[in-house]
């Protein structure tokens, strides 16, 4: 009887030792998956801001690239912990470059550890996403007149009778 009873605190201890180790694995397993998750979403935003990037000479294509990029984050549940948001080139720079020309946007976030480190303020792991894009469509290269304002939207044009379509 007395052989049972110290096996018995064996095992209690040895599953002491494993609990931890495997609550560890579990949390970081989902940490990964969070990470994974807040890249995915990093990828699709870039790829939502490149246009608004390539078209930034286009007098008709007005989109912000960080509003597209910052909510396409706050879409995701899991990227409510993010410090710094950049896009590399920024766009005081692209509007230097020429028509045609190809570059690479760089979109870099800093996530908190959520379920490893659930304490404020604790470190932080650096994701990146890149995209090529070029620079699409420039007015110089149309030699249009950049001064000339776009018409107004004539609005919803008359439709024909359908005497007139038919040859």
């Amino acid at each position: 009887m007395q052989n049972w009873r110290s096996e018995r605190g064996a095992a209690l201890v040895e599953y002491m030792l494993i609990l931890p180790l495997l609550f560890m694995l579990f949390l970081g397993s989902l940490e990964v998956m969070r990470l994974f998750s807040v890249k995915q979403s990093l990828r699709t935003g870039l790829k939502m801001a490149a246009p608004c990037l390539s078209h930034i000479h286009d007098y008709a294509y007005h989109c912000d690239p960080y509003e597209r990029l910052s909510n396409e984050l706050a879409k995701n549940a899991f990227a409510i912990t993010i410090h710094r948001l950049e896009l590399i080139p920024d766009v005081d720079t692209v509007q230097h470059l020429w028509y045609g020309e190809v570059y690479e946007v760089i979109a870099e976030v800093e996530v908190e550890f959520g379920f490893l480190y659930p304490f404020e303020g604790g470190p932080t792991i650096a994701l990146r996403e890149s995209v090529h894009t070029f620079i699409d469509s420039s007015p110089h290269y149309f030699e249009l007149n950049v001064a000339t304002p776009f018409p107004h939207d004539p609005g919803v044009l008359p439709r024909l009778p359908a005497e007139a379509l038919q040859p």
